[in-house]
């Protein structure tokens, strides 16, 4: 069959005609032309972008599960446009230009059945991530809207169609069955299909589309997700329109701006699907030929039982296996910042090679390198093992040389602009002495006011500044013979003075992992090996007994914070005043150790 002739902007050309027969233009919008004709296919849709149409014709052809038009031509004219030929699905019946508000939860049925379905051909879910980014970049949206579009995870996690205009969608007695108008579909996040769902029929009823998608799918949808896509239809759609609808388009689009959101998957912190067992150490492999099973595993059997090998307030993680590689499930529990999983790629790639590890998420078959377990974003990562760094001198210097191999990285702000602030705080802000006794309170409170006289003295910015772990430790930082000292938990990055990360890290090896029991010797071994990797400043050598005091203060606090006993409370005083008793001695130790570079 030889090829079409290009369309152009004209009627169609007679060589159309004598190969069809009669035929008139029905739309003609963006780079899409549909022509009808009188006998079957009934329509001929021309996409002047062949990728579109290519994406159309392979959705059409899929077998997915709800009526589509079916495909009796696809050609290509020798301006490379896309021609489909379509059947009439919705056998004469006029175009919707609403959906009814009362199919909403019928509609929201057939939407959990496409998203659970499968489309290689369509874009995956980094080229929504991408998209996401181009709308949080886009000057005709609010910049409100472009704010919260920012902060959005993207986590494409199903084949959405992505333009639920009513005149897509094909209802039979009233009942819906199906859609129309292919060229948009792709994987994304279901509530911005749920989000058009009830754009196209009654916004005031998007919490009715979220809840029959979460009866029919078995997954919980994310709200403030939904309401978020709703607002930004209604944006664009405003902008399209003109005179009287255009104005009703910016009152909603308005009055869905200043609405206070639902709480989002990564904003607040939830409760876990995943329990920790008894032994950490004990864990199961779990076989999952592909992301579908680990993610119905994750979520349906783990409260059966799976193991957890590790388990903490901020997150669990879960061993797993998928296509035959050993992974791990991090799933969070707490506020995840939308940059982290970009930050941890170009870190793995940055620090390769230099006997330290920073993994990245794993890409997903879909696309993308998160999902969700319940309510909760998770990623999957290389599964290197459970060892820990322990406090021999090895073992505190390859610590040290981790992290000044991390101090090293550029400071990526202009890529990262949130890791600018606010930076880690150099000294404690607070000093709680409630409980304690005097022979406690008096020395502590004096060495305090020192603190603070100091630090008001003291410009942190015009230390050298680095990225800053905040809490590089031995829970935070395991072993692997091939790729050296794996720093994990990056959740606390920010741009800062390094000298607030090495004093603290040096805290955490001399005092915190060794159970109330002080070892000077260890943090002054791990500052020696930090200054040999990455030499202090005669400024931040200065600072680093202080520093060290202001850690033991901010734990005294936490400790108050958190309610623990007066108990605990009075040994971690005792301990800060037994530093304070030989403070002369460690700084010695110190300025002995820590020759000028």
């Amino acid at each position: 069959m030889p090829l079409l002739s290009s369309l152009g902007d004209g009627p169609p050309p007679d060589d159309w005609t004598r190969r069809f027969g009669p035929l008139r233009v029905r739309a003609r919008h963006a780079e899409v032309t549909v022509l009808v004709r009188e006998a079957e296919p009934r329509f001929l849709k021309v996409h002047a972008d062949p990728e579109r149409g290519a994406r159309e014709a392979a959705a059409l052809g899929a077998g997915l599960p709800l009526v589509t038009p079916a495909l009796r031509l696809d050609e290509t004219t020798a301006a490379g446009e896309r021609v489909l030929g379509l059947e009439d699905v919705r056998e004469g019946a006029p175009a919707l230009r609403r959906v009814p508000p009362e199919a909403i939860p019928a509609c929201a049925a057939l939407l959990a059945g496409l998203h659970r379905a499968r489309l290689d051909a369509a874009p995956d879910a980094d080229a929504w991530a991408r998209q996401l980014a181009r709308w949080a970049a886009d000057p005709a949206l609010s910049a409100p809207l472009q704010r919260a579009l920012a902060a959005t995870l993207p986590l494409g996690d199903a084949l959405c169609h992505r333009d639920l205009h009513p005149s897509n969608w094909i209802f039979r007695e009233g009942v819906p069955i199906g859609l129309i108008d292919w060229s948009s579909c792709g994987r994304a996040d279901p509530e911005f299909d749920l989000a058009g769902l009830a754009f196209a029929s009654d916004p005031a009823r998007l919490d009715d589309a979220l809840a029959a998608w979460a009866e029919a799918s078995g997954r919980q949808p994310d709200p403030a997700r939904a309401h978020l896509y709703l607002w930004l239809l209604a944006e664009q759609a405003a902008a399209r329109k003109t005179g009287d609808e255009a104005a009703g388009l910016r009152d909603l689009a308005r009055t869905l701006g200043r609405a206070p959101r639902p709480e989002a998957h990564g904003e607040g912190r939830h409760g876990r699907a995943v329990p920790k067992p008894a032994e950490r150490s004990g864990w199961t492999p779990l076989d999952a030929p592909d992301l579908a099973d680990l993610l119905r595993d994750l979520a349906d059997a783990a409260p059966q039982g799976m193991a957890v090998y590790a388990g903490h307030s901020c997150n669990d993680v879960v061993r797993a296996r998928l296509d035959d590689a050993p992974v791990v499930a991090k799933i969070y529990n707490k506020p995840v910042p939308p940059w982290l999983f970009a930050l941890e790629a170009h870190l793995a790639e940055a620090l390769a090679g230099r006997g330290v590890t920073v993994l990245a998420p794993r890409p997903l078959p879909g696309g993308g390198r998160l999902f969700r377990v319940g309510p909760r974003v998770a990623a999957l990562y290389d599964d290197v093992g459970d060892a820990r760094l322990g406090t021999a001198n090895a073992d505190l210097t390859r610590l040290a040389e981790a992290l000044a191999s991390l101090h090293r990285v550029g400071p990526l702000t202009e890529r990262f602009p949130t890791l600018q602030g606010p930076s880690p705080d150099l000294f404690c802000g607070e000093f709680e002495d409630e409980g304690l006794p005097e022979p406690l309170r008096a020395p502590l409170a004096s060495a305090y006011a020192e603190l603070r006289a100091l630090d008001a003295r003291t410009r942190p910015t015009d230390l050298p500044q680095a990225l800053v772990h905040g809490s590089v430790h031995r829970d935070h930082a395991g072993w692997h013979p091939e790729r050296g000292v794996v720093l994990f938990d990056l959740e606390k990055l920010r741009r800062g003075p390094r000298l607030s990360d090495a004093v603290q890290s040096a805290y955490m090896a001399g005092y915190r992992n060794n159970d109330e029991t002080l070892d000077p010797a260890r943090i002054v071994r791990f500052l020696v090996a930090y200054h040999r990797a990455l030499p202090l400043t005669s400024a931040e050598r200065a600072l680093l007994l202080p520093a060290l005091l202001s850690c033991f203060f901010h734990d005294l606090r936490a400790m108050k914070q958190d309610d623990l006993p007066l108990e605990a409370r009075l040994r971690h005083a005792r301990v800060l005043a037994e530093v304070l008793h030989n403070r002369r001695n460690l700084a010695g130790a110190l300025e002995r150790y820590l020759e000028a570079p």
